[in-house]
């Protein structure tokens, strides 16, 4: 298999890897064993009160059994991570002809792998078993997501080949992106129903925004490549 076989299928598997996550989660949340953290009693997933870890729980909420919900996260967001390493190492390769873009993409490109490295983390540390770890990884990943996005945004804004949409789109998930970091590092706590409700819901946006932001990219870069 030659390089140009191999960054159009590290795209694809990015693609694949982005639709089955919006499908896997949603059935991770159809078979969560139920509870909130604030209501243990809360029957089923609520969309509004539940985190997406809350689903890769060995034990819900509610104190009953969640292993099919466990095991349906574990693999969605594994998959997540290994393709976007995946994806990272190909879409860097755009941009190797100028110094500075070379320079800026090996960084984004070694913040977007620890990125994926640690959502792989995150699938694998349950945090009803490893709270800290899964919490630190989980701010790391964002943490390290959001350098990556800002620097392919500066990178592609200096390309002169490069599709601009995915500047503005990478632009659009570095806003909502920093949001969210400041909700999550300095919003309300959690052991409020209100404060409970304000972290899931804005996790939501932000995680749909990145699977959403990557498959945009994952997409654009196929077309790029094989056009």
């Amino acid at each position: 298999m030659n390089l140009k076989n191999w960054k159009e299928w590290a795209f694809i598997f990015m693609i694949i890897g982005c639709i089955q996550f919006f499908i896997l989660t949603i059935l991770a949340m159809i078979f969560y064993a139920g509870g909130t953290g604030t209501d243990p009693n809360n029957p089923g997933y609520s969309f509004w009160s539940n985190f997406f870890s809350d689903t890769g729980r060995v034990k819900a909420w509610s104190g009953r059994n969640n292993t099919i919900s466990y095991v349906i996260f574990t693999i969605s967001l594994s998959i997540i991570g290994i393709s976007l390493i995946i994806f990272i190492i190909a879409f860097q390769r755009f941009f190797n002809i100028k110094k500075i873009e070379k320079i800026l993409s090996i960084f984004g490109s070694i913040t977007g792998l620890i990125s994926g490295i640690l959502h792989v983390g995150i699938a694998f540390t349950p945090w009803d078993l490893y709270y800290d770890y899964h919490v630190m990884f989980v701010k790391l990943a964002f943490s390290s997501a959001l350098l990556t996005a800002i620097l392919y945004t500066i990178v592609i804004f200096l390309n002169k080949e490069y599709p601009k949409q995915s500047m503005y789109v990478f632009l659009a998930f570095v806003f909502i992106l920093g949001v969210y970091l400041g909700i999550l590092f300095m919003g309300p706590n959690i052991n409020t129903t209100e404060g409970l409700t304000i972290q899931a819901t804005a996790q939501k946006i932000v995680v749909y925004s990145f699977i959403t932001c990557l498959l945009f990219q994952s997409y654009q870069a196929w077309k790029f490549e094989t056009s």
